[in-house]
């Protein structure tokens, strides 16, 4: 598996280059530092969906990130993770000139997998997947809704059927859980509580009880 096979910056600004911000974290290179930190999303791995995402995001003089967003993505989960490890290399960029307070960078990151069953995969394919991720978002919602309410006991047990078969036809099942709890452990030793959160507050929101341990922990 590949995450990023190319990874270069397009930095807008109208001073020489060698001005720039450059990303330091000891002896480890931008490239190494994303490779390393990347969790391929687990909805385009199983529909070997890959892409290149441009994230664009502003460093300030103290090497600060903010206002990261991608701008260029399929809109899918690719598209979360590559934000996800930009976020993570705040604090990690120097600044040699500071008479400008704010620098705007744009890094496309390949997100590219090694797999045989993914080397003929067509664009298609590859698109119908893209379509029914979206779709999905919308039916997952219902199903994280119920639960907020049932856990507040505003739930109508009624629906209870229905959302049983919805979690049934989008795969919220023990390993999709266990592959979760996995993704949040990894988030975890890179200190991203955040993003921890929001990967346990998912099994939490389709009825599970297995992260609770976990958010009572990290989560509070």
């Amino acid at each position: 598996m590949a995450f990023s096979n190319y990874l270069w910056a397009l930095i807008f600004w109208t001073i020489p280059f060698q001005e720039s911000p450059t990303f330091y974290n000891g002896k480890q290179t931008l490239q190494e530092f994303v490779n390393q930190h990347i969790i391929y999303p687990n909805y385009s791995k199983a529909n070997c969906i890959q892409a290149t995402i441009s994230v664009t995001f502003n460093v300030n003089s103290e090497g600060k990130v903010s206002r990261v967003y991608v701008s260029d993505g399929p809109g899918i989960d690719l598209d979360e993770e590559a934000i996800r490890v930009i976020k993570l290399t705040d604090g990690k960029w120097q600044v040699k000139n500071t008479r400008y307070k704010i620098w705007q960078i744009t890094l496309p990151i390949k997100f590219a997998l090694e797999e045989p069953r993914c080397q003929d995969r067509n664009k298609a394919e590859t698109n119908n997947a893209i379509a029914y991720y979206q779709i999905q978002e919308q039916l997952q919602n219902t199903v994280f809704e119920y639960y907020k309410k049932k856990a507040k006991g505003e739930n109508n047990p009624k629906d209870e059927p229905h959302i049983i078969k919805l979690k049934q036809e989008l795969g919220f099942d023990d390993e999709f859980i266990e592959t979760k709890l996995a993704e949040a452990r990894k988030m975890i030793k890179q200190n991203d509580t955040e993003n921890t959160c929001k990967t346990l507050l998912i099994i939490k929101n389709i009825g599970s009880d297995a992260a609770d341990k976990l958010i009572e922990e990290f989560c509070k």
